[in-house]
Formats: structure tokens, sequence, C-alpha cells
């Protein structure tokens, strides 16, 4: 994947913008805390921080040039490379603050001269107004368990895990599978049969690590969600998201396993917001790090919280009839959409 690469020297920022071979530039990175340290290249500076950063690694093929730019408060000089990257897909790995500004975003805003400079490296059009793609939605969440994956034998492992654990015998798959959905404290709530406290925590430091451990041992996407991801991610402007009562650190350790992470701008876990589905706030923190905030959003789920979640949120919803949930439970939500296969979703979105 070739691309171009950027440091704004006194402004300590740092731009990757990504050219796919044989594709149209999508977007770029913005890194606001890059920072060139004392004594080393402006290219070394890149590499680095692209590794830390973003998990990958990158050649320098060559230098574009270099744009000095006088602002009414500094002046900034940026460097431009050409580049590649060498392994790694782009994910953002430690500093909440990175940011991927695409095509649709920059349509729609002033455009600092560095970032200009870095779109007239790459052959970009200048900022316009409109939406390049007749897109019905910015954005599309999907929920993750029951709808993007079927994970209930590994989830189920775990819970019987803890009950070996503490002294009881397991359950079937079949009865777990009927606890989930609604955060990992519930599940055990309903697995172990019990509110108290004491009990819940020894339970959850038991499967933890346990489900950390073992969660892509079964775990698998349901048919039909690869190609629909490919032609999601393949959609200009269109954003993607995870939206999962899951903790955080297992959903990002689910998506990266099965090599779908990179299709998501973001990935918000039940312990992101301070508040689980069907509350409103992990969909618009989703919102927030996607850079969609007020923007069309529709939410794809197989749980009425996912469906009263969206409405809470204002946003659309789409019923999916593949996953955990029986159908009549997702139809009683009432949700604006509902979906019977992945292709059905595709087709609410792009038509």
């Amino acid at each position: 994947m070739e691309g171009a690469l950027a440091v704004i020297e006194q402004d300590g920022r740092i731009l990757l913008a990504l050219r796919p071979e044989g594709a149209h530039l999508a977007g770029y990175w913005e890194f606001p805390g890059g920072r060139i340290e004392p004594g080393e290249t402006a290219e070394a500076c890149v590499v680095r921080e692209l590794r830390e950063e973003l998990g990958v690694e990158v050649r320098v093929l060559g230098r574009l040039g270099v744009v000095d730019h006088a602002y009414p408060e500094k002046r900034v000089r940026l460097h431009g490379f050409r580049c590649e990257i060498v392994t790694g897909i782009p994910v953002p790995l430690q500093c909440a603050a990175v940011e991927w500004v695409d095509r649709r975003m920059i349509r729609s805003r002033k455009l600092p001269a560095a970032d200009e400079a870095v779109l007239a490296w790459l052959s970009i059009p200048a900022p316009s107004t409109g939406h390049p793609m007749a897109l019905r939605y910015d954005a599309v969440f999907f929920d993750l368990d029951g709808t993007l994956i079927d994970s209930c034998d590994d989830i189920a492992a775990s819970v019987n895990h803890v009950r070996r654990e503490m002294g009881m015998p397991p359950l079937p798959v079949s009865t777990i599978r009927t606890y989930v959905g609604d955060g990992v404290r519930i599940l055990l709530e309903r697995a172990l049969e019990t509110d108290e406290s004491a009990i819940l925590e020894r339970g959850l430091a038991i499967l933890r690590p346990h489900y950390l451990s073992h969660c892509l041992d079964r775990t698998v996407m349901y048919d039909g969600i690869p190609a629909m991801l490919d032609r999601l991610g393949a959609a200009p402007g269109l954003r993607l998201a995870v939206v999962s009562n899951k903790p955080e650190t297992p959903s990002e350790k689910v998506l990266a396993g099965l090599g779908i992470r990179r299709y998501f701008a973001a990935v918000v876990g039940g312990d992101s917001a301070g508040a689980r589905k069907p509350d409103p706030a992990p969909f618009r923190l989703a919102a927030e790090r996607s850079g969609v905030a007020g923007g069309r959003i529709l939410v794809v789920g197989d749980s009425p919280n996912d469906i009263e979640g969206a409405r809470r949120a204002g946003f659309d919803s789409c019923g999916v009839l593949w996953g955990i949930s029986p159908p009549d439970r997702v139809r009683a939500a009432a949700p604006d959409h509902v979906a019977d296969a992945p292709g059905a979703v595709l087709a609410l979105v792009l038509g």
C-alpha cells in the first residue's frame, strides 16, 4: 500500500495519507501529538510514530517536498515523503487522539494549508460541498456478539469454567446463550444465580482472563459477514464502528483475530462509555470516535438493546434475524428495518 507521509515541524502534527494500489485516496490519519525528537530527522519521526501509534512498519521511498506556511501565530514546515506500508494494518494502538479523516470529512471542512499540500501531493480534489456518493447513511454501527460473530461456544466455555471453579456443575450452551447480550456482570448474575457482589467479583476475576485467552477458540463470523464488510468498507465516505456490551479489550482482540478490525473506525465496548446499551452513551461515543457526530447513523444488531439504544440516541435501527435473540423478540422491539441476511443490510445502506 503506497501513500504519503508528512511532518509539520513546529506544530508537531503528523499526517499519513494512504492511497491503496489502483484506488483513489480514501483519507488520511492525523497525529496531533506527534513530535520530532531532538536530533531526529522528519523521515525517522514518521516511521517511529507510525510504528508506535498505528502498529505498521513503513518504508520511505522518496521525498515529495517541503512546504512552508505562515499562520498568524506561527510558521510551520511540512515535510512530505512517498512511502509504502511493509507490514501491518493501520489501526490506532495507543493514541486516543489519532483520527482518520475520510473523503467526506475532507470535502466538508476548511483545510489548513498543510493538509491541502498532502492532498495535492496525492492528486486529491480540493475541498468542495456536497456528498461524494448518495449513501443513505454516513455510518453504520454494528453490534458484535450475535450480529457479526457467533461467539456463544467460547462465552459458554468461560462461564462454565467459572462455575467449575466455584463448585457448580456446567450449564448447557443453549441455556448460557439466553444470558448473553447485557454485559458480562449480568451474564454472571444469571449464570451464578446471584446478585451478591462478593460472589460476582470473584466470578469476574476468574472469567475475564479465561475468556481473553479463549475468545477465539471457536468464535466465527456468520455467513455473509466478510463479503458485507468488504462492500461497506469500500463505500466512499461510509464509516463503520462496533458498539458492543462486551468489554472493549476482548472486543478488540476478537475483531483483530478474525481479521476484520481494519474495517472499523471505532470500537466501543461495554466498559468504554460508563454505561451499556440500551443507554445511548455508547452510541454517542462511537459517533464521536468515528467523526460522524450529527450524521445519519444506522445501528445494526440482534438485540432489543441495540434497537432501543439506537432509538434513544436518535439513530435508525436494523434488527437482524440470524443472531442470538429469537426473531420474534427482535421484531417485537420495533426496529426501523429488519434484515434476514447480511445482504439485506447492504441493500439498506447502499441501495
